[in-house]
């Protein structure tokens, strides 16, 4: 199925990802507001992933270069 989703992406030169990058999953508020980020994306036909940076700026960094924020 990964090859699948992969190819479709190189047709329409879009994953159908959003990436949303957070400093903390563990607060409540950030849980509300991936929900509500997750709840609109679906409901327009993206899908999410979740990227917990921990208050950490070199974890934030590898996300950015891994090309987590990249697939749309």
């Amino acid at each position: 199925m990964f090859q699948n989703a992969q190819a479709q992406a190189m047709v329409k030169k879009s994953s159908g990802i959003i990436a949303v990058l957070i400093l903390d999953n563990t607060n409540a508020w950030a849980a509300q507001m991936t929900n509500g980020i997750e709840d609109a994306a679906l409901e327009a036909g993206y899908q999410t992933i979740i990227c917990n940076s921990r208050f950490d700026p070199t974890l934030e960094a590898d996300w950015v270069e891994k090309d987590a924020f990249n697939w749309n």
